[in-house]
């Protein structure tokens, strides 16, 4: 099987491709520890919930992607880690930090929490 390039990947909230440097994330389905006198000195869990939080950074082209996707925002989010294959979900924006440097273009960093289920690579 061929590695994938970032390259390929994408983010989209809704139906708009967002300009982007870097996503990350973080998929997380939580097992509550039930571990109790009777589990013959074993570790036992439970399914908990899932998530998935992350991050995302670019580059301002315009105010719009600061006053668009400020914090409480939510919206479908896409991950794409290659030209087919993304997670899909619902999304509440955190955070959106904008950093100016004065001999650099002005950038930004926006956190993200999933609302709902998660669609794993489809």
């Amino acid at each position: 099987m061929a590695k994938l390039h970032g390259k390929n990947g994408l983010l989209k909230v809704g139906v708009t491709t967002i300009k982007i440097t870097r996503w990350t994330g973080e998929h997380i389905k939580e097992a509550a520890d039930v571990t109790d006198t009777g589990s013959s000195g074993a570790q036992q869990v439970i399914e908990g919930i899932e998530r998935f939080n992350g991050s995302f950074d670019g580059f301002i082209d315009s105010v719009d992607l600061l006053t668009a996707w400020k914090p409480g925002v939510t919206g479908t989010l896409e991950l794409y880690v290659s030209a087919t294959q993304k997670y899909s979900f619902a999304a509440y924006v955190e955070s959106n930090s904008p950093t100016m440097e004065v001999t650099g273009a002005v950038s930004f960093s926006a956190t993200f929490k999933s609302n709902g289920a998660i669609t794993q690579l489809a």
